[in-house]
């Protein structure tokens, strides 16, 4: 640069036009250094937006931020940002004007997440989808063609008018394509509805520039949000790996001391029954029945350590899950009776058939009823209901007590295997149910409400028809 053009950047010799130029330079490189401050989406949304709307910035009196959704070809409404009448709009800029900061003190600033006040022309934004067809009108275009427009008049594009300005109201606008290493990803739409101040096409001009640094900044932060989304997938799998890797040499153990236990119980347990049956009364007899009933007990735990530790084998079949927990409940009937609980059923007779091993699947629900009965501990009700999501095509079953809940600190452990609260039991009941229906691709979930009870939520792929 010559020492005459330096000597014409002094302020003293400078034109309008060179200030303009240096003033618009400058608020890029500070915008720029804000949009580098932040990476997730909504916060750098703000402060795009912010940018396009303060005084300090390039001062539209209202601007709106569509992104495309890959999806469905359309442009989705991500932010809007303006006031809703012209006293809002001038109290708003007399507030920025008493305040001395910089769109990066601004960006950098704490905020609170969910503070930013919503507007209505916020709102209509989020609610707009844009076409990427001719009937998408202008917005569509400038996104397609890679092109800034500006209209004249708000009734000149139609889906603007119907869509956006007939309920917010408007004027004269623009809109200007996000661009992204060659390719469209978004578009920003501004007027100035409240000073009426006309947009030129040095304002569209420097907009664009400045979208396209929007563009790099917002496909940078959709890549961090992608990496960080693989990267808790990853580790996901990582720990369910391991847990397996854990279950399956827990399970050869479990099934080997199983069995070393099992053939002396038997023994034990014989002889007990018939040292019982050769009482008639006495003390003897009432010893002998307490050691039948304990060995009887760990019968049962050994068959449950058994059963998690070996490999099933299903037989998949179409049933018809309404029938399977009217039988459970069939089963559980004379405990729950004993127990002075009451059952409600509530099915739902359209509920289409799954494909499922129907043994397994009674077992799960004996499984969750029972657990429901201890959970209640005396007089109390049992609902077991029946659903379908068409949304994801499942059936679900619903198992809810009206115990006193689950405590928030055990409730992440109570799938794990050996896990209990209860002073009897293996621990294995709830590892048993999440086991089988996983291995029906279903789902087993927990809504806990302490001291109102406890919901245990079934699903289960529904057959396809």
């Amino acid at each position: 640069m010559m020492e005459q053009d330096l000597f014409a950047l002094l302020p003293e010799k400078r034109t309008p036009d060179q200030d303009q130029l240096i003033q618009n330079l400058s608020h890029l490189y500070e915008v720029s250094q804000a949009m580098m401050a932040t990476l997730r989406l909504g916060d750098l949304l703000d402060v795009i937006m912010a940018a396009v709307t303060m005084g300090g910035g390039f001062g539209f009196n209202r601007a709106m931020l569509f992104l495309d959704n890959e999806k469905n070809s359309v442009l989705q409404g991500m932010v809007g940002v303006g006031p809703d009448t012209a006293d809002d709009a001038f109290r708003i800029w007399s507030d920025f004007s008493q305040k001395q900061f910089s769109l990066l003190e601004w960006a950098l600033a704490p905020r609170p997440r969910g503070t930013r006040q919503e507007s209505r022309f916020d709102r209509i934004c989020k609610r707009t989808l844009i076409p990427l067809l001719p009937e998408g009108g202008v917005l569509a275009r400038t996104y397609l063609e890679q092109r800034w427009f500006k209209m004249d008049d708000e009734q000149a594009d139609s889906f603007v008018w119907e869509h956006i300005f007939s309920k917010v109201g408007g004027g004269a606008f623009a809109s200007v394509p996000i661009v992204s290493r060659g390719n469209a990803i978004g578009v920003i739409m501004v007027d100035n509805m409240y000073n009426r101040k006309p947009i030129d096409d040095d304002d569209l001009k420097i907009l664009t520039i400045f979208a396209s640094q929007a563009g790099m900044a917002i496909a940078n932060s959709r890549l961090y949000h992608t990496l960080e989304k693989a990267h808790r997938e990853l580790q996901e799998t990582q720990e369910k790996l391991l847990q397996n890797e854990k279950l399956v040499a827990l399970g050869e153990l479990m099934a080997s001391i199983a069995h070393e236990i099992r053939t002396p119980l038997v023994s034990i347990g014989g002889f007990a029954r018939r040292l019982s049956r050769s009482f008639s009364l006495g003390p003897e007899k009432k010893f002998a029945e307490i050691i039948v009933c304990e060995v009887d007990r760990l019968e049962k735990i050994l068959t449950e350590l058994l059963v998690f530790s070996r490999e099933q084998h299903f037989d998949f079949q179409a049933h018809n899950l309404n029938e399977i927990v009217e039988e459970s409940l069939l089963t559980m009937s004379s405990e729950l009776k004993e127990d002075n609980i009451s059952t409600i059923q509530e099915l739902d007779l359209t509920i289409p058939l799954v494909c499922c091993d129907y043994h397994q699947i009674k077992q799960v629900l004996i499984n969750l009823i029972a657990n429901a009965r201890q959970a209640i501990k005396g007089t109390g009700m049992i609902t077991v209901r029946s659903t379908y999501s068409a949304e994801d095509h499942q059936a679900i079953v619903e198992v809810i007590d009206t115990g006193p809940g689950i405590a928030p600190d055990v409730i992440e452990n109570i799938f794990n295997p050996f896990f209990t609260t209860k002073r009897e039991g293996s621990g294995l009941g709830l590892s048993i149910v999440h086991k089988i229906a996983v291995h029906h691709r279903g789902t087993i979930e927990v809504k806990n409400n302490p001291e109102m009870g406890t919901t245990f939520i079934l699903k289960l792929p529904a057959k396809d028809t």
